[in-house]
């Protein structure tokens, strides 16, 4: 069994990118749903959320199942050399959860992840953010479904083969 750290296993981020990974390869961009949809064009972000719904994840035979949890392992692993390599060089960083950046369910809800940044770099606001405040300043909307079972087209099997190791707690 592999040694991963519990603070690691607390975020999907790793799977998420992983998952975003795979859509690009698997998504063709067109004049119908561009790379990216601008805030407040609903329609836009209406399609892009329809055609992200069919993510696959090739773990059709136990050697690709393999390769893909060693590749979030490796993930993890390379996440905290990082880690380690900063500390023990006393560089100052913060850590910050992407989904947490952008996909808040409420609008009033504290911005708590931007907040964490601007208090890291020593500016920002007076007051703390909401997610209005940070949406209302975005260009592009996030086009991103929140949960793997909307977007991964083989959840169940990809929720199995996660189920069966330390790496159960990066789906959602």
């Amino acid at each position: 069994m592999h040694y991963i750290d519990k603070k690691v296993l607390k975020t999907s981020i790793l799977h998420d990118r992983y998952i975003s990974n795979v859509k690009h390869k698997q998504f063709i961009h067109s004049d119908e749903v561009p790379a990216h949809c601008m805030a407040g064009d609903n329609d836009c972000i209406k399609r892009h959320k329809e055609h992200a719904k069919g993510i696959d994840i090739n773990i059709q035979n136990d050697a690709k199942k393999n390769s893909f949890i060693e590749h979030l392992r490796n993930s993890i692993l390379s996440d905290e050399i990082i880690e380690d390599r900063l500390d023990s060089y006393g560089i100052k960083h913060v850590h910050i959860r992407y989904e947490r950046l952008f996909n808040a369910d409420a609008d009033d809800a504290v911005a708590g992840e931007w907040m964490k940044v601007f208090q890291f770099l020593g500016v920002g606001p007076q007051t703390t953010l909401s997610m209005l405040d940070v949406r209302n300043k975005f260009e592009f909307a996030s086009t991103s479904v929140k949960h793997h079972n909307q977007s991964i087209a083989n959840f169940e099997q990809v929720k199995d083969a996660l189920e069966e190791t330390e790496l159960r707690n990066l789906i959602h």
